[in-house]
């Protein structure tokens, strides 16, 4: 097996090491640490522009359809400075969550955002005094007026003050895995987030007072801290939509 980078990874190493001395260099990245968002502008939209933040994303939802090999190249030319910003958090395991788990109408809203770079993920899953696994998981929405209303704390949600969306991880049952995944607007009424201190890298903590979620905003089910195959998710998701809308 070859192991060896393909022409156009060597290409794409070039370009994010040249972007990363020309746009980031040291006395840069020091002076970002200390902000309360991971996210600046101008090199956010510069990044954008180069469709980084769209390389795990396949071009049907308007990423650039990469592999993950490719996106490694470009994380390992990132991690350098390191360049502070929500790259994985929104572009890797965000998009991959809503790949692997949304619906096809949910990916076609969610995901061309994302690879422009206008939209921002981060996937809100442990909570405080409770462990990492799925049983940890005890923030439960609540039927209110067709709607869900979510009260709670999330932790550790990496580059939350930088995100304009969340996908949170949520409690729809009795047993250890009874969870789904809710699309919350990170910009809506009642919800807060703040960096935690004594961290390096940007991991916040979520609150959520009353917030008020679309019945739509389901995406999926998590079995045991993983996505389950594609025939089971979509029964499983069916059966917690129903039962999250007759709660409503």
């Amino acid at each position: 097996m070859d192991l060896g980078l393909t022409e156009s990874q060597e290409l794409l190493r070039t370009t994010a090491r040249s972007f990363m001395e020309r746009e980031a260099p040291v006395d840069v990245i020091v002076g970002l640490q200390k902000r309360e968002s991971s996210l600046d502008p101008g090199l956010w939209k510069k990044a954008a522009q180069r469709g980084w933040p769209g390389i795990t994303i396949p071009t049907e939802y308007g990423g650039s359809g990469e592999r993950l090999s490719d996106a490694a190249v470009l994380y390992e030319e990132m991690g350098r400075g390191p360049l502070p910003g929500p790259f994985f958090s929104s572009g890797v395991l965000g998009a991959l969550t809503v790949l692997e788990g949304a619906t096809e109408e949910q990916r076609r809203r969610i995901l061309p955002g994302v690879a422009r770079g206008e939209r921002v993920l981060a996937v809100a899953i442990t909570e405080p005094n409770a462990s990492w696994g799925p049983g940890g998981i005890t923030l439960a929405p609540q039927g209110r007026n067709g709607s869900y209303v979510l009260n709670g704390t999330k932790l550790f949600v990496a580059d939350a003050t930088s995100a304009t969306d969340l996908l949170v991880a949520v409690r729809t049952g009795e047993g250890p895995t009874d969870v789904s995944l809710l699309h919350v607007d990170a910009k809506a009424r009642g919800v807060t987030t703040r960096r935690l201190p004594g961290f390096v890298s940007w991991q916040c903590e979520v609150s959520f007072d009353n917030v008020a979620v679309p019945a739509g905003a389901v995406l999926i089910a998590i079995i045991c801290g993983y996505f389950a195959s594609r025939p089971a998710n979509l029964d499983a998701f069916e059966d917690i939509r129903a039962q999250l809308e007759a709660d409503v």
